[in-house]
């Protein structure tokens, strides 16, 4: 993985596929927020920003000239903690250089009339209108930053609860990078509808970057719900994926070399906390 000095910073926990957790490792790479509160994940060599979870301006107090360094904002599903609708139509009127990518299936919930939102109009306005291609349909295609670099984007559609989500790969060659995110899953396997594609697997081009949810301890949470099986809060935490099904995955199919992020964990039932401010 090739880096620029100018884009590293140290992420609170990270590890090997060895489960070895790799102390003060920088990384071009600034989480907002991978939690309930709010998700929202920065690839500072990509210029590029995943989800879109939380108030614009607990963007603007990381950097006050964030968005200007933004070219692409990837918006994974609709639930709130993924998408902040009042962020996403602020940067639309003021940063007409930012390309919003977004699947269909998304684009129809939020015109539907289940999606109450009092500024949803004004999204779906700019939407439709696309005067300046500010809106790009999900699907396997090329990205190019304002470096030149070459991103090769491939989507994979995944479930979570009654939605589909996507898990995203990036394939830049130019920076020696193969990086997947997938966070809020039900599982890791294709549907046996064929509805949903589920996270690759390729023994034979392992990815250097993973960032996966590990959501939860199996042993704490299902001791939870030995005690209260209808512990609502416990219930819930079985739409998302486990601790132990996570490091299954980043063991066959993160490189030796490679660094697992893990995202979205639970803070009553999980250990795997990056505790972001």
């Amino acid at each position: 993985m090739k880096n620029n000095e100018m884009f590293l910073e140290q992420i609170p926990i990270v590890y090997d596929r060895f489960r070895s957790q790799k102390h003060d490792r920088l990384l071009p790479v600034h989480i907002f927020g991978t939690s309930s509160k709010g998700n929202s994940v920065y690839i500072k060599n990509l210029h590029l920003l995943i989800d879109l979870g939380l108030p614009f301006k607990r963007y603007t107090e990381y950097n006050l000239e964030f968005f200007n360094d933004v070219d692409y904002i990837i918006l994974t599903h609709e639930h709130g903690d993924h998408l902040n609708p009042s962020t996403l139509l602020k940067i639309l009127k003021i940063y007409p250089h930012i390309k919003v990518l977004i699947t269909k299936r998304m684009a129809h919930a939020i015109m539907s009339e289940s999606f109450s939102h009092r500024i949803k109009q004004d999204i779906l306005r700019l939407y439709t209108t696309n005067d300046n291609l500010r809106f790009m349909n999900v699907c396997h295609t090329h990205l190019k930053t304002r470096d030149l670099v070459d991103v090769e984007f491939i989507p994979h559609i995944t479930k979570h609860g009654d939605i589909t989500n996507i898990a995203i790969e990036l394939n830049v060659p130019q920076l020696s990078l193969h990086l997947l995110y997938a966070s809020d899953l039900d599982n890791l396997y294709r549907d046996v509808t064929g509805e949903t594609d589920g996270l690759p697997h390729y023994k034979d081009n392992p990815f250097n970057l993973i960032f996966l949810e590990a959501n939860y301890d199996e042993e704490l949470l299902h001791e939870a719900l030995r005690l209260d099986p209808n512990d609502i809060r416990a219930k819930g935490n079985l739409r998302h994926i486990s601790e132990q099904a996570a490091w299954q995955y980043v063991q066959k199919y993160l490189s030796d070399d490679g660094y697992f992020i893990p995202l979205h964990s639970s803070g009553t039932y999980g250990t795997l906390n990056q505790f972001i401010k």
